[in-house]
């Protein structure tokens, strides 16, 4: 709820209208407090020498912040070890999507030990691949299929948008 921009005393608020009991908003405050320093450790632990796949995105989230709501771009990367484990190598948050913000977050990923990426799906931000391959120079690099697919629409007559979504996700395997 912290994260979502509630404050202390409204997620007092809210514990008591759910739960029916009352907690203050300072042992609100002392919780997330004490979350705090183990979150950066999670961020920073390293990481495997090498993953075979990486998702990368961003996501935008609303956030409270001195009592303002702004919207947030919460950078994201999933990978997969070569285990065949998944996880998630961090999370960053900044106020916008840039190539700028990913070759820092790349560089970061590098300090905490990776040294090597097979594949990584992106979205289409302007020089984010360049990027990638700047600091991995081997790494193989596939657009996400749901922003290829978004992209391929854009081009499609109203008329046969139907038909060629319903082709669309026969092609890729998507079909529920």
């Amino acid at each position: 709820m912290y994260a979502r921009g509630m404050s202390q005393r409204d997620i007092a608020h809210t514990i008591d209208d759910i739960y029916g009991f009352s907690i203050s908003h300072e042992m609100i405050s002392t919780i997330t407090d004490s979350v705090l320093p183990e979150l950066e450790e999670w961020q920073n632990r390293p990481l495997a020498k090498c993953y075979a796949f990486v998702f990368v995105d961003c996501m935008y989230v609303t956030l409270r912040e001195n009592y303002e709501v702004k919207e947030y771009a919460v950078y994201t990367i999933l990978g997969y070890d070569l285990k065949g484990k998944k996880g998630i190598l961090g999370l960053w948050l900044n106020e916008t999507e840039s190539k700028n913000r990913w070759m820092q977050i790349f560089d970061e990923l590098k300090s905490r030990g990776v040294q090597d990426i097979f594949f990584m799906s992106m979205d289409g931000v302007s020089g984010l691949e360049d990027g990638a391959k700047a600091i991995f120079p081997k790494v193989i690099v596939q657009r996400c299929i749901v922003h290829l697919v978004r992209n391929a629409l854009r081009y499609v007559p109203y008329k046969d948008y139907k038909e060629f979504s319903r082709d669309m996700k026969q092609f890729y395997g998507a079909l529920r």
